[in-house]
């Protein structure tokens, strides 16, 4: 099956998921059952910086509770947009807010190497930082 994404996992064990092109809610839920099935780990990172993000925040929060139900040990999982994804941005952080304590620790993130950062920390005792500022300052 071609799942218009990139998958790949780091030698840390984070999970890179990188979208060839826009997904809806269906597709997002056939990549979250290809990792759940070949990549179980912990740390997922989501790198939307190369794609349009036209799923509303109802949709991603429903993908989330989804992922939800295929990952049965904590794990974290963060977005990565690009600075100039306002919109984007935006919608993940509103989606972020809209989630129930499902066992997942979501960030969203506009610099890749901040992401990366913050999900290699330890997992045990974590708790979701402040919003990263929008504009690097």
């Amino acid at each position: 099956m071609n799942l218009e994404c990139e998958i790949f996992v780091t030698e840390d064990e984070c999970t890179v998921i990188r979208p060839r092109k826009d997904l809806t809610l269906e597709e997002l839920c056939q990549v979250i059952d290809q990792i759940a099935e070949h990549h179980p780990f912990a740390k997922r990172l989501w790198d939307v910086r190369q794609v349009e993000l036209s799923l509303t925040s109802s949709e991603i929060v429903k993908g989330s509770v989804y992922a939800a139900s295929k990952f049965k040990v904590p794990t974290k999982s963060v977005i990565v947009t690009q600075v100039e994804q306002v919109l984007a941005f935006g919608k993940m952080r509103a989606a972020m807010g809209l989630m129930p304590e499902i066992g997942t620790i979501h960030m969203v993130f506009n610099d890749y190497d901040k992401a990366i950062s913050w999900l290699n920390e330890p997992l045990e005792g974590s708790i979701q930082p402040s919003p990263p500022p929008f504009y690097s300052i």
